[in-house]
């Protein structure tokens, strides 16, 4: 009995410094250090939360810093092309428009479009200088007509200038004859008087 209740007395001993080791209170043994132990890892924990989200902030602003960027680099882009774009369209039409005006204000049509390409506006371009030499062939076609019509009129008039001198002349010839003829009648009453003068 004595020998149990010397094992007893030793285990209880034994539990005793177990439980002061561990700690009687929080503040002692290994609950102090547990304590510590969990603040400092919860000061931790704070410093590492603390730290995420200052790094997901500075994270946040690089991505909108860059998405915004992309997206100005992209506005420009857009902006460069479509400038491209209507400068490629817009060149073409003034071009065209340029030398419609000069045909119109100089009556040359012997002007044409020069444009190289692939495009509808070329394509245009090609049926208006099509269009142009049509209308040239036509304007000389016109202007050799115009001019066999001319040389006709003087011909018509060198004709009539020529009928009326001969009618002038044939008239004065007329003239002439009458009068010859009004003297020969004079001539012949003077006679036929004479005659009939001797008879009597």
């Amino acid at each position: 009995a004595l020998s149990a209740l010397q094992h007893y007395d030793n285990s209880f001993q034994s539990l005793v410094a177990a439980f002061v080791q561990i700690g009687l209170h929080q503040d002692d043994g290994m609950m102090d250090g547990m304590r510590a132990s969990i603040h400092a890892t919860e000061q931790q924990m704070t410093a590492l939360k603390k730290q995420v989200d200052r790094e997901l902030a500075q994270a946040l602003s690089r991505s909108k810093t860059v998405s915004i960027s992309c997206f100005v680099l992209l506005v420009l882009l857009l902006s460069l092309l479509l400038w491209q774009i209507s400068r490629s369209v817009i060149q073409p039409v003034r071009q065209v428009r340029s030398v419609i005006a000069q045909i119109r204000r100089g009556q040359d049509f012997t002007q044409r479009i020069a444009l190289a390409g692939d495009d509808e506006l070329t394509a245009l371009s090609l049926d208006l200088n099509d269009l142009l030499a049509d209308v040239q062939n036509l304007v000389r076609t016109v202007n050799h007509s115009l001019q066999a019509l001319d040389q006709s009129t003087q011909q018509l008039n060198q004709s009539a200038h020529n009928t009326n001198q001969s009618m002038q002349l044939q008239q004065s010839e007329t003239d002439m004859v009458a009068t010859a003829v009004t003297e020969m009648g004079a001539t012949i009453h003077e006679i036929a008087r004479t005659t009939e003068n001797t008879a009597d």
